[in-house]
């Protein structure tokens, strides 16, 4: 979860940001394979996925299956 820069979400989510790559509106997803939340800032951080409606995948499976789509 400490990998996540959270910059890059805005970038990905939010067409009025200069620098939005998702010209698509591609579904966003983020895969972590140890989704275990430790402290409070990583519970706020999986809640702001949340409410981006980012995807938290923490899977080699369910990426397939999204992939796959």
């Amino acid at each position: 979860m400490s990998a996540l820069d959270e910059k890059q979400l805005d970038k990905l989510t939010n067409p009025i940001n200069d620098k939005y790559f998702n010209f698509d509106n591609k579904e966003v997803i983020f895969y972590i394979e140890d989704v275990t939340v430790k402290n409070k800032t990583q519970a706020d951080l999986v809640k702001k996925l949340s409410d981006l409606d980012i995807k938290l995948i923490s899977s080699l499976d369910e990426l397939k299956e999204v992939m796959s789509k």
